[in-house]
């Protein structure tokens, strides 16, 4: 398998995040404005409902965004140039079933017709990888894992 470009995987990483966030902020001050326009036209229960819903949502969205950016700060704490030999931030892990690239939950990327699977460092499948470079091998949900190696 060709070498993975580990810096146009950490792009696209960034560029995804970048996306997910500012959609998210949209999203955000679309209900802020609905919420207004909301707040000057109408009255009654109807509104209060209205009114709950929307901050329901503001406060999912906030979640979500305060998520995305630690996910954002975490990922450029990151570098790419960096020589990786072992499972921790940064490595791209080839194994049997698959290649991780140990970053931040993005799941599935398509890079050059391989497919990568972004994950949290701290994921469950993270731990098997350990075990597997170690071990020769670690298993995860019923699927044995073997490192073929790592960048």
């Amino acid at each position: 398998m060709a070498k993975i470009d580990k810096e146009d995987l950490f792009q696209r990483c960034a560029t995804l995040l970048s996306f997910k966030i500012s959609d998210t902020q949209r999203m955000i001050d679309e209900i802020r404005i609905a919420t207004s326009e909301d707040t000057k036209s109408s009255a009654g229960d109807k509104h209060e409902t209205s009114r709950a819903m929307n901050q329901l949502e503001l406060d999912k969205l906030s979640t979500v965004i305060s998520n995305l950016n630690q996910q954002n700060q975490f990922l450029q704490s990151i570098n790419p140039k960096k020589e990786i030999k072992g499972i921790e931030a940064g490595a791209i892990v080839h194994t049997n079933g698959g290649v991780f690239f140990l970053a931040t939950a993005l799941g599935r990327l398509d890079i050059d017709g391989t497919e990568i699977w972004a994950i949290g460092t701290h994921a469950p499948l993270v731990k098997t990888l350990q075990t597997a470079l170690e071990n020769g091998s670690g298993e995860f949900n019923g699927k044995v894992y073997r490192i073929s190696h790592i960048e």
